[in-house]
């Protein structure tokens, strides 16, 4: 009995050294940064967490460090970011994902896709290069550019051609089609299509990004324009009124009759002058409202976009590093 006892515990020794020669050894210094990462991640400083992992990754590359820059992406926003780690996470073999984190990575991955704003160029010429800030950015092989949820300046250009820009306001879900065509006589064309939505986008997308930014700026410009106006009109009747009173003192030895003061008034053209005046004043409040309405419009159109951002988190940093 006490044999068998002990060839147990032998077998038992040599399946647990064997195990352990199969995960390989990770420096110290990797070791000290996970820990750091994942400390960092579970107080919520999610850019601490993400710097730590990456120093983690420069140390020793494999699926669960780009597992760990995936899911502090996800937390930071940064989309496109996050698919690009996570997926690669997936193709790893060095420490490969347990079966468990690799369903989680697939929920993140359809997370973050859903909070990608994609934008379907046409280049002409199609070696164009484009540029968003300081950095160079380049298209997939379909030709689509992701980005995430925001705002850019889109620059493109080409030997021999005048550059171009392009503001785009990216929309996570939603698709544009954008043809960028470059002249050589400084004549550059850009049009944006009517959004594709894509077989993931969202139900309602907007035609243009900027129609109610521009009719915003009009309406204001408008209602300032017909105020001014109103004010002038105003003065100019003020103006003409003291005139008829100078013309017809209020003294009794020295007043108008009423035949005459209204002669005066009209040659004055003060009644004119104060009707113009009112007019100013209410085409400039319809203008004013018709401003706000179109605001209000532009800012729902804002939150239902921004609610496609908002989904449950469902990430965690469980597992072994």
């Amino acid at each position: 009995m006490r044999a068998l006892l002990l060839s147990f515990l032998s077998a038992l020794s040599l399946l647990c050294a064997s195990a352990a020669r199969a995960e390989d050894p990770v420096p110290e210094a990797y070791s000290r940064a996970i820990a750091e990462a994942v400390a960092e991640y579970e107080t919520g400083n999610f850019s601490e967490a993400r710097v730590l992992f990456e120093e983690a990754h420069g140390i020793y590359a494999n699926a669960r460090t780009l597992r760990g820059l995936g899911i502090t992406a996800i937390e930071l926003r940064m989309y496109v970011e996050a698919e690009a780690s996570l997926r690669a996470s997936l193709e790893s073999t060095i420490r490969p994902l347990s079966t468990e984190q690799r369903a989680e990575v697939e929920r993140l991955i359809a997370r973050a896709r859903r909070n990608i704003a994609t934008v379907k160029l046409t280049l002409t010429p199609a070696d164009a290069e484009l540029q968003i800030g300081e950095a160079r950015v380049s298209l997939t092989e379909s030709g689509e550019l992701l980005l995430n949820p925001g705002d850019y300046l889109l620059v493109a250009s080409a030997p021999g051609h005048a550059p171009q820009k392009h503001v785009l306001h990216a929309v996570g879900g939603q698709t544009r089609n954008i043809l960028v065509s470059l002249e050589r006589d400084g004549g550059p064309t850009l049009s944006a299509s009517k959004a594709a939505p894509a077989t993931y986008a969202s139900d309602s997308s907007r035609a243009s990004d900027s129609s109610y930014a521009t009719f915003i700026w009009i309406a204001a410009g408008a209602s300032v324009a017909l105020a001014t106006t109103g004010v002038v009109l105003h003065a100019l009747a003020l103006g003409r009124a003291e005139e008829v009173e100078r013309a017809c003192p209020v003294e009794p030895e020295r007043r108008c009759s009423a035949e005459r003061v209204e002669q005066l008034i009209d040659a004055s053209g003060v009644e004119t002058l104060n009707t113009f005046t009112v007019v100013s004043f209410i085409a400039s409040g319809a203008v004013l409202v018709t401003g706000g309405v179109l605001f209000a419009l532009d800012m729902q159109e804002d939150e239902r976009a921004v609610a496609l951002h908002v989904s449950p988190l469902g990430a965690s940093l469980q597992g072994s590093f």
